[in-house]
């Protein structure tokens, strides 16, 4: 299958604009990585330790950063609604990973908090097919990402939630 990128954001983009969710496709150059977002999880989260994405045995910037790093492209996706922007970025992640793009990942922010109470430790992740990493354990800076591409983080009906497919 012949990948042809810009055709298929243009298919992605509307799609996710039907469901409320905006679509921008950046290189990763312009992605801000900074090791120091998970201090932010481990000291300013309550999610911290008790998620499976969240937490000592979560991979975190160190593994994540050079993964992400090696990606050519990304879209980034913004909605004030976290199931809708989530649910988004996992639904392209499946159709770009079937039209030519074996290594598209969604990475997502606060991903979990869409789920409920969390079985971590103790039992299996209930939606262990939609787990993904999470953003800011991932060293991405968000909101210095979003600054930089003129992307207001907050509006009349709240706080824009972010998440990100990354292709190659």
């Amino acid at each position: 299958m012949v990948k042809d990128l810009g055709q298929r954001i243009a298919v992605w983009e509307a799609g996710a604009a039907e469901r409320g969710v905006a679509l921008r496709a950046v290189s990763i150059a312009e992605v801000v990585f900074d090791p120091r977002t998970v201090l932010k999880c481990q000291f300013g989260c309550p999610a911290w330790g008790r998620r499976w994405t969240c937490g000592a045995d979560a991979w975190g910037p160190d593994r994540l950063i050079p993964l992400l790093s090696a990606y050519a492209n990304v879209l980034i996706l913004n909605s004030t609604d976290l199931e809708a922007v989530t649910a988004e970025a996992l639904a392209i992640e499946r159709a770009a990973t079937v039209s030519g793009f074996p290594f598209a990942l969604a990475v997502a922010v606060t991903l979990c908090s869409t789920c409920g109470a969390c079985t971590y430790p103790d039992g299996a992740c209930r939606k262990s097919d939609e787990l993904r990493p999470e953003s800011a354990m991932a060293g991405i800076h968000t909101l210095e990402t979003l600054r930089r591409l003129g992307i207001e983080t907050q509006s009349e009906a709240g706080w824009l939630r972010t998440s990100y497919v990354f292709l190659d």
